[in-house]
């Protein structure tokens, strides 16, 4: 059975000060019967207990909770009232930026003894890729596939020149994309609601076109435009214009 707790008061722990200095510590222990290593540490924090101004009968001498690295917590909180007050979104990037722009000094020292998040990803990302993985298919088999499809292609388009033959990849590019979260202040209703919030991202289409010959084809012409539909995928007229202005 473990040994019970006990706790004394800061008038118990002044008068075994007292009872220190004029009997020595091992009397006093012996005297109180307090355990050894509890009444070394009230003499090891004497200048605290004596210095101590507040109620006797208080356990502690106070201030043992944990302290704020921030030294300007109200006005961050200030920010942060005002911005939900004006239903405005409010992200941890957007508190960072606060303190960058209005704290700048601050950030810096606090940095100073932080690893870099980004260093320390890319370490991570380089013991993950130096570890051997699992592939869905062996190399062999990738190997013959590709080989496949080369005889499939050119035995299809054998009659082209390599600078007929383009390929053309799509990559979707999002914007306008709202935050994943939204921080609302603890027990206020609609506490994370931002006016005029749109959930759907904007989407357009990039479109990355090279030749058979290893020619990279221009991104923009000289008078570029683009057409889209309503899907956000480029419309069958502007591959027409697109396809016949790189020939």
């Amino acid at each position: 059975m473990p040994r019970k707790q006990h706790s004394y008061t800061v008038k118990v722990k002044q008068a075994a000060l007292e009872s220190i200095e004029q009997i020595g510590l091992t009397a006093t222990i012996a005297e109180l019967g307090y355990p050894h290593g509890t009444v070394d540490g009230w003499w090891r924090a004497r200048d605290k207990l004596r210095a101590y101004a507040g109620n006797a009968l208080s356990k502690t001498t106070k201030g043992q909770g944990r302290k704020e690295c921030f030294p300007f917590t109200q006005t961050l909180v200030t920010f942060v009232e005002d911005t939900r007050r004006d239903e405005e979104w409010l992200t941890t990037s957007i508190m960072i930026g606060f303190i960058a722009e209005n704290y700048e000094e601050w950030l810096e020292q606090y940095e100073e003894g932080k690893t870099s998040a980004v260093e320390k990803r890319w370490r991570d990302y380089c013991r993950e890729q130096q570890n051997a993985k699992k592939t869905k298919l062996p190399c062999l088999d990738l190997i013959q596939i590709k080989q496949d499809f080369a005889i499939e292609f050119w035995s299809v388009y054998s009659s082209y020149s390599p600078s007929e033959i383009y390929n053309m990849d799509e990559t979707a590019i999002n914007f306008d994309m709202p935050p994943v979260r939204i921080w609302g202040v603890k027990g206020r209703s609609g506490s994370a609601k931002v006016q005029d919030l749109t959930k759907h991202c904007g989407r357009m289409t990039a479109v990355l076109t090279i030749r058979g010959d290893v020619f990279e084809v221009c991104i923009y012409q000289s008078a570029h435009w683009s057409v889209a539909s309503l899907a956000g995928y480029l419309c069958r007229c502007l591959y027409y214009y697109y396809s016949c202005s790189t020939v």
